[in-house]
């Protein structure tokens, strides 16, 4: 079956329902986080055991930042790993009200953060080990990096870990462990103490590996594990580049420059939402914001319901007269009535145009604008708000925006902010929400840089490539990041211009790179490989280009721009397999093998229209379950024909230790046959005993094989299902799982065999018997011959399609041996059949009577 697991990339999901007390317990839950240059890798384990008798739901939650995309997921079941597959999401409509309605949702959850949810039926006394990988490039804030986990497995735990790896290009200065934040978003944070059940260990100046464990076994660990850290700077405009395979990234930091002055407009909801205690915290943060305006600063504000009142005509020079002036005034504004946030904006962006551009030289506007509402009086129109502020704001003044409580419209917020050089932030409903806004406009307080423009030499990099490099403001304790694609004769680039204003003018620099080394000692630190090391520069250009795009859509309102975006963004997630607002996750997982062996499942439900198979997988998922060849069982084949989108399925029962030859191909030298064991059971009490596969034989110019339930031999050493082993011998290659199912032989390149191994059967035999798949038959000649083998190079075609009288589907179809050009007229029905990971296909089953001039017996 398949398991659709989807991440929404919003701030809120839908209400948690009650925890079921009857769920399988969680045996342990490992984090591991690798940050290499401020990109974070994260990787959480948790292995989740059902030891009862009887089948239990098991439910994997994550908890992430939204700053984060998805990368890979998967669950191990009897040994077998079941990857999550990247594809195109059905729904591409993202303005829906259904939408909305999830980005508003009203569930607890941590600030900053979303949601990743997988459920499966897990049956009697199995385990399943669940697997999640996520990315994100790490913000530079008031000089800290800080990189969050979300640990909460809601129930006690025998085996917890925490192991988070940085690795920086420069002396790591400060580094800190706060305790456990809790993950209820309205209890203030306190960051001041450090964790004490922390371990740091620092191999270098530029290393750090800290590592957690809770000090009490079986107990529910429950809050948000943070790291926080600076790295030392050093000159004012030196920038830092990494490349590696044809990418690069360029980090940039121009601190020691003095401040600009700014001209900051702050517009005030007052509506009657704000009653109360959201009132008393937003006088209380324009008190702290207030005090930290300076001489020379110009600053007004705007109170805003369905009425708007400015505090003075035109922005204002600041004093200690005017700031108390202001605060009393704010403090005497009353509150109630609606929401008018369209003329809030377009008039904060007309007030902006009165600044007397004589003396806007070397400073930086701002406009800060805080609601917790939505349109309820006047224009209401996400777009035409939009599109008027866009008439008004000339000055492109970047426009912050506040997002207080759970019920504002975060949406056109966001919109708001990305359209107009800004961000928005969302502002928890706290004991703390003063503290929150004046944490945030800190961040936006010291403006070092506007106007920047960041550009590298032609000939260098492939200026198509580069994220983006032109950049309405630069704050202090923040960071630039770009990213591109390297010309094809150069392996790093050597030096950069920057344009920009600061306070003392426009200023224009020529700068060469100070490069970041990925050494071997850092390659070994953390639990990255070599390659994924290498792929750092094209990742985080990945991440930046999706990121970017994301925004473009968020923002555009025009159609054929948005289908050009919408493509663009697709491309990106499924190339490097991340989930986004574009893509979903599916994963195929086993059935319960009991079910699988049921004779029922030979028949098929109908659907109406067989060829459409309505019923059965997108072609994209069946491809990844349907096998090029099977014999299993006792035994069923199943086969892919050339020109027929269903594989055709018979069942061809054998003699006990008779020798079935199924792929014998004269010019590779390739011989593949089977021996039939009889069993212990019949389909009817008339029939004869069934038969299976008791041995397989595999001969190859580069290796001779003999497979048994409980032994294989691979050019003459022998080797155990139960131990994990990996040999390669000229061109053929031998894999055995180590868990007593599965094994692999890589024939040469192209050619892959696939074995199972059963051992729990009423039917079977005592010994176990064994199941047979072509995973891949590249490369085979037209020679091939064998039950399989005459397959290989047969092209067939579906003539038409009916119901019989029972109401099963029935089809007539032409098999053709291209090298004999011999065509057989054949009927067959539709059915359905094991695939290679217990999953059930459809085919046509086909009487093997009619395939006697295929089989080659009379």
């Amino acid at each position: 079956m398949w398991l659709y697991l989807s991440v929404l990339l919003l701030s809120g999901l839908t209400s948690a329902k009650h925890q079921n007390p009857d769920v399988p317990d969680v045996y342990s839950f490992h984090v591991k986080s690798d940050i290499r240059f401020r990109f974070a890798t994260t990787e959480i384990t948790s292995l989740v055991v059902n030891n009862k008798t009887y089948s239990r739901k098991a439910t994997f939650n994550v908890i992430l930042p939204e700053e984060a995309f998805i990368s890979n997921f998967s669950m191990v079941i009897d040994g077998k790993e079941y990857p999550g597959h990247i594809q195109q999401m059905n729904q591409t409509d993202h303005e829906t009200d259904e939408e909305d309605k999830k980005f508003n949702s009203r569930e607890q959850l941590p600030r900053g953060s979303t949601k990743f949810s997988a459920t499966i039926k897990l049956g009697a006394l199995k385990q399943v080990l669940f697997k999640v990988r996520y990315q994100e490039l790490l913000k530079r804030k008031l000089g800290f990096y800080e990189h969050i986990l979300y640990i909460n497995p809601c129930r006690p735990i025998n085996d917890m870990s925490i192991e988070v790896y940085i690795t920086e290009s420069n002396k790591i200065n400060i580094l800190q462990v706060p305790p456990l934040r809790s993950v209820n978003p309205s209890v203030p944070v306190q960051d001041s103490a450090n964790n004490s059940d922390v371990e740091i260990v620092r191999p270098s100046k530029k290393l750090a590996k800290i590592t957690y464990r809770p000090p009490r076994k079986n107990e529910v660990v429950d809050g948000i594990f943070v790291v926080k850290y600076s790295v030392a700077q050093k000159e004012k405009y030196t920038g830092e580049i990494l490349s590696s395979n044809g990418y690069f990234v360029h980090y940039f930091i121009p601190e020691k420059l003095k401040p600009m002055k700014k001209d900051i407009l702050f517009l005030l909801d007052t509506s009657s939402s704000m009653i109360g205690r959201k009132t008393d915290q937003l006088r209380s943060a324009m008190k702290l914001i207030l005090n930290d305006l300076t001489g020379g600063e110009r600053f007004n504000v705007l109170d805003f319901s369905h009425k708007l009142v400015f505090w003075r005509p035109k922005m204002t020079l600041w004093s200690e007269k005017n700031k108390n002036d202001c605060l009393k005034w704010i403090n005497q504004r009353p509150i109630g009535g609606s929401t008018d946030i369209n003329r809030a904006v377009v008039e904060g962006a007309k007030m902006m145009k009165t600044v007397d551009n004589t003396t806007a030289d070397g400073r930086a506007r701002v406009i800060l604008f805080l609601t917790d509402g939505s349109a309820t009086f006047g224009e209401s129109s996400r777009n035409v708000i939009l599109n008027n502020l866009h008439k008004e704001n000339l000055t492109k003044t970047p426009i912050f925006s506040l997002s207080f409580g759970a019920d504002a419209d975060m949406k056109l917020l966001q919109r708001i902010s990305l359209q107009n050089s800004g961000e928005v932030k969302r502002i928890y409903e706290s004991n703390d929400s003063a503290l929150q806004l004046k944490k945030f406009y800190d961040q936006i307080s010291s403006t070092l840089m506007t106007d920047m423009k960041v550009k590298y030499i032609p000939k260098e990099v492939d200026n198509g490539s580069i994220t983006n490099s032109e950049f309405n403001q630069y704050f202090n304790g923040t960071e630039t990041i770009v990213a591109g694609k390297l010309s094809d004769s150069y392996v790093k680039p050597t030096s950069w211009n920057l344009v920009a204003r600061t306070s003392t003018g426009m200023i224009k620099r020529s700068k060469k790179f100070k490069t970041i080394r990925l050494d071997k000692s850092k390659k070994k630190f953390g639990f990255l490989t070599d390659n994924e090391v290498e792929n750092i520069p094209e990742n985080l250009w990945a991440y930046l280009n999706i990121k970017q795009t994301i925004d473009k859509l968020t923002i555009t309102t025009n159609e054929k721009e948005k289908g050009k975006l919408s493509k663009q963004l697709l491309d990106l997630s499924l190339k490097y397999n991340v989930v986004t607002p574009m893509t979903s996750m599916s994963i195929a997982k086993p059935e319960e093998e009991e079910e699988q062996r049921n004779e029922d499942q030979n028949t098929a439900p109908d659907p109406s229209v067989p060829e459409n198979l309505k019923s059965k997988p997108p072609k994209t998922r069946a491809s990844q379950i349907i096998p090029l060849a099977a014999s299993f069982g006792d035994p069923h084949f199943l086969v892919r024909i050339k020109d027929l989108r269903l594989p055709i399925c018979f069942d061809l029962p054998g003699k006990d230790k008779q020798l079935q030859s199924l792929l014998y191909d004269p010019v590779r030298r390739i011989n593949i046959t089977a021996k039939i064991v009889e069993g212990k059971g019949r389909f009817k009490p008339d029939r004869p005993l069934r038969t299976y596969i008791g041995q397989i034989y595999i001969t190859s110019p580069h290796m001779t094989a003999t497979v048994t339930p409980h032994k294989i031999t691979f050019n003459n050493h022998i080797f155990t299902w139960d131990n994990e082993t990996g040999v390669t011998s000229s061109s053929s290659t031998l894999g055995i799982n180590g868990r007593g199912k599965y094994m692999e032989f890589g024939i040469s390149k192209g050619q892959k065999l696939l074995i199972r191994r059963n051992l729990e059967s009423k039917m079977a035999p005592n010994e176990g018997y064994l199941d047979f798949f072509v995973i891949s038959g590249k490369g085979f000649s037209k020679e091939a011959s064998g039950i399989i083998g005459r397959c290989l190079s047969m092209k067939g075609k579906l003539l038409q399609t009916h119901r019989n009288a029972i109401g099963r589907t029935k089809a007539t179809l032409t098999l053709t041996l291209s090298d004999e050009h011999v065509t057989k007229l054949v009927t067959a029905t539709l059915k359905y059949r094991q695939g290679w990971m217990y999953t059930t296909v459809p085919c046509w089953m086909v009487d093997s009577k009619e395939l006697t001039f295929h089989l080659g017996t009379a």
